[in-house]
């Protein structure tokens, strides 16, 4: 018991120098320890006196990094840079590096406020035009080929193609309902054959929304409302929906659009070019050979208009050849009439001033 005693004396009497070295060394008010404490090494105090020196430190650098991954995130959501890429799409298309999706209340009452409505008007007309103005656009072979799909090559450039978004098409196809409506204005003094064909068109349009409608399937829930002044129940449209931000994808088109309508720029393989003058003054109309389908079917109403003859050489065209021959270009759903190309329908002003097709 004696010799545990000494040898204890002796082991705190060796490490006493030190313990003073580091007092006289580390006297301040936040040190950790105090005085009597001699057996704390200047090591174990500097481990000690540490972390709480240094408390406040990690906290401020991990709020400095999140925000700075925020603010930097926040940025490239905003250029179109990050897109919505939760959804795995099934069918490719370049601009999906500009789809942002936000949500955004529609305007809902019966009378909507907006450029786009009303009776025809030069400032209508503009906002349309507007609208529109970016509709085609160049891509690369590279994204045609993740669709399997080809396009009319642009004048000049390399692995560069004519596009137009599905949407800029949707867009075309109300404008061309709201001019229909007002077919008074708009065409004026067309000719019967231009009038079956202005509406085939409207009728082509009618379906494209349909399907697009279909296909796109808002599930946002529209709510209902008893009014004061009415037994009946009333539906309140005025509610949020998750939205492509417009601005954006606007944007991305503005940056890849093509002027087609600059004199000689499209020129058709074999039948010239189709916009001498750099506009298009006619009716834009289905072509009555290719609008109606494949299965040798015509419905009544189109028959009182005088479309079998022209069904039925569409149809011996497809039993014959097997396919449609794309040199002509008939394998898109909408085309040109060769009466308006020719210049016979100059008083339709507006048809195809903004560009889409």
């Amino acid at each position: 018991m004696a010799g545990l005693f000494s040898s204890f004396t002796k082991k705190t009497t060796s490490y006493q120098p030190v313990v003073k070295e580091e007092e006289t060394q580390y006297r301040d008010s936040d040190s950790i320890t105090s005085p009597t404490e001699g057996f704390i090494s200047h090591e174990q105090k500097s481990f000690q006196e540490g972390p709480k020196s240094r408390r406040w430190l990690w906290p401020v650098v991990h709020l400095f990094i999140l925000t700075t991954y925020t603010i930097i995130y926040a940025v490239l959501v905003k250029q179109g840079i990050i897109a919505a890429k939760s959804y795995k799409h099934t069918v490719w298309s370049p601009a999906y590096e500009a789809v942002v999706k936000e949500p955004m209340e529609y305007q809902g009452q019966l009378r909507i406020v907006s450029p786009y409505q009303g009776p025809p008007s030069p400032e209508v007309d503009k906002a349309w035009k507007e609208l529109l103005q970016y509709s085609n656009i160049r891509v690369s072979g590279e994204d045609l080929r993740k669709v399997n799909k080809t396009s009319i090559p642009m004048p000049g450039e390399e692995d560069s193609y004519w596009v137009e978004l599905s949407v800029v098409h949707e867009l075309h196809c109300i404008k061309r309902l709201r001019q229909y409506w007002f077919s008074d204005y708009y065409f004026p003094n067309i000719t019967e054959e231009d009038r079956r064909l202005n509406w085939l068109h409207n009728d082509h349009c009618l379906e494209i929304l349909r399907q697009s409608v279909m296909c796109h399937a808002d599930v946002s829930m529209i709510t209902m409302t008893w009014e004061p002044t009415s037994v009946f129940p009333a539906a309140d449209f005025q509610n949020v929906h998750e939205c492509t931000n417009w601005d954006i994808l606007y944007e991305w088109q503005k940056e890849r659009s093509v002027d087609l309508m600059q004199p000689g720029l499209l020129v058709h393989p074999y039948l010239g070019v189709p916009f001498p003058e750099g506009h298009y003054d006619g009716v834009g109309a289905a072509d009555p050979e290719h609008a109606i389908g494949t299965d040798g079917e015509l419905p009544e109403e189109l028959v009182e208009m005088g479309l079998r003859e022209g069904h039925k050489r569409f149809v011996t065209s497809r039993n014959q050849g097997g396919k449609v021959n794309q040199a002509r270009g008939l394998e898109t759903c909408v085309i040109i009439s060769a009466r308006a190309r020719e210049g016979s329908n100059k008083n339709n002003q507006f048809a195809y001033r903004d560009g889409s097709f």
